[in-house]
């Protein structure tokens, strides 16, 4: 089974935290991760303005981390209505980007947001994934046809390669951490899907996935459990990127 670990969120800003995340994991034994840069995170310093981030991101790179594409400034650009608004309304508070785009915002984030990113990291950019896992209808034949490899939602990953597509279905453990509700559902949530993954054949649960974000920091029992996750997910399962796990690199 692989155990998918990614980091969403990377930006100047958010650094700091980053690198804490991704030293925590590797203690817990994730040799191998998959990093979620956001080339102008909250429309602040571009990613490709901060010699301290791209470094460290070709670094991670290097070592055999993979970086992939995670919105363009991981803030919704119009207010989203019908369905859409419930669905952001439930799942974040304004950061749905990807829903409701206009093509020349589509092409800013998927071909210039991508340039800043293979330019940073000096190899393609393999994947995508939106911020808070919105996407809208049809977004797959969208990325397919600009040559991303694979995307996911919170309920699935799925490979986009020509003549080899295929969804794979497992919900992502991960934590919400905005309200004291949000946390502790969110705990209760991961914790189970933890256990049955980690009791689960690999033939069921070939894939377990497991996402963080840099405000998960602020909490202790999500760092608690984090660490259990890991402890006990680890010690069976190898840490392996996305491209790797989904046999496209």
């Amino acid at each position: 089974m692989s155990l998918l670990v990614s980091i969403h969120d990377v930006a100047p800003g958010t650094l700091s935290a980053v690198q804490r995340l991704r030293d925590m994991i590797g203690r817990q034994g994730v040799a191998r991760a998959t990093l979620l840069a956001v080339p102008h995170y909250h429309h602040e310093i571009r990613l490709d303005a901060s010699v301290e981030t791209a470094r460290w991101l070709r670094e991670c790179a290097e070592a055999g981390d993979e970086i992939c594409l995670h919105g363009h400034v991981h803030q919704a650009r119009h207010r989203p209505h019908g369905l859409d608004r419930l669905r952001a309304a439930a799942a974040t508070a304004g950061e749905g980007e990807c829903l409701q785009l206009e093509a020349a915002e589509l092409d800013e984030m998927l071909v210039d947001g991508r340039k800043i990113v293979e330019d940073i990291i000096g190899k393609p950019v393999c994947g995508f994934v939106a911020p808070a896992w919105l996407e809208p209808p049809g977004f797959s034949q969208t990325l397919s046809a600009r040559g991303f490899a694979w995307h996911e939602s919170a309920l699935w990953i799925e490979r986009l390669t020509r003549g080899r597509e295929q969804k794979y279905r497992f919900p992502v453990l991960g934590f919400a951490t905005r309200t004291t509700a949000r946390r502790i559902a969110s705990l209760a949530y991961s914790g189970g899907l933890g256990i049955l993954a980690d009791m689960s054949p690999s033939a069921v649960v070939p894939r377990v996935r497991l996402a963080l974000h840099p405000s998960d920091l602020g909490s202790p029992s999500v760092l608690g459990m984090v660490a259990d996750l890991l402890h006990g997910l680890s010690a069976k399962h190898r840490g392996e990127t996305y491209v790797h796990a989904l046999g496209i690199e």
